[in-house]
């Protein structure tokens, strides 16, 4: 049998990854920017209150009427990410936005709408921009969602909305029958961020979750009011009759329109 040494080489393919990698230029990537149009807002002594996008923005947004009808939030400001296109929309919960309010009946507390789904790898910079402008944050609420189809429990049962679960930090007193959200499942994005971060600056934060469907249903938005209710009664106040009337046709009209925009053709 014939036979020959074997020779090193070098390979064309290793040439070509040294040559391109020798030309690849790294950007870093756009980060959270947050910008107060009202310059004469105290950012300072603060309840944040924080909703996600969906269920939670829905809540928010209801809720905070009064008997006309007529928002109680002012806008004060907005967090935007340059590479993240902003959706144009008429209806307020069908944009992509981080919008910052100020609750006009209350200075003291901070609504912020987050209907972005922002990058994962950007949550903790994102967290890290909303809890360094505002000063000595008394507390956080966290307002979130977790799908059916993700939630995991030991007991393989399904469950059904009404449910909610809540993880919180270890400086913040659970006096209201709050139930943790069990260990297999995973807490992600902006609210493991905010969650951690509070921790780690011994701010007393709460992330409240309902569990979702993929078609939203009135329960699952509802299910945050009693567990509000009873974490900050002086900011979610019992409302009357008629307020209270104004605030279903609310959750039933934003409830619509965003599963009109999710699944369009079960609306057709």
């Amino acid at each position: 049998m014939n036979s020959f040494d074997i020779q090193t080489t070098r390979s064309r393919n290793w040439e070509i990854e040294e040559e391109e990698e020798e030309s690849t230029q790294y950007f870093p990537l756009p980060q959270p920017k947050l910008n107060i149009t009202k310059k004469d807002i105290d950012c300072s002594n603060k309840t944040l209150i924080i909703a996600t996008k969906e269920a939670p923005s829905i809540f928010i947004r209801s809720f905070f009427i009064n008997d006309k009808s007529e928002s109680e939030l002012e806008e004060i400001g907005d967090i935007t990410i340059d590479d993240i296109k902003i959706i144009k929309t008429n209806e307020n919960i069908l944009n992509n936005r981080c919008t910052i309010y100020k609750l006009k009946s209350n200075d003291s507390v901070i609504v912020i709408l987050s209907q972005v789904t922002e990058p994962s790898d950007r949550s903790f910079n994102l967290a890290k921009v909303i809890i360094g402008q505002f000063k000595n944050t008394l507390s956080i609420l966290v307002l979130d969602s977790i799908l059916d189809a993700r939630y995991l429990a030991f007991d393989h049962k399904h469950p059904i909305p009404p449910f909610v679960r809540a993880i919180y930090t270890s400086n913040f007193e659970n006096k209201y029958s709050l139930k943790p959200l069990e260990s297999p499942n995973i807490v992600e994005r902006l609210t493991a961020a905010i969650i951690t971060t509070s921790q780690q600056l011994n701010i007393p934060a709460c992330s409240v979750f309902s569990l979702t469907e993929p078609i939203l249903n009135l329960e699952s938005v509802q299910a945050y009011e009693s567990i509000c209710q009873d974490i900050y009664p002086n900011i979610f106040t019992t409302p009357n009759a008629t307020l209270k009337t104004s605030r279903l046709e609310m959750y039933k009209k934003l409830t619509h329109l965003v599963n009109k925009q999710n699944d369009k053709g079960f609306y057709i």
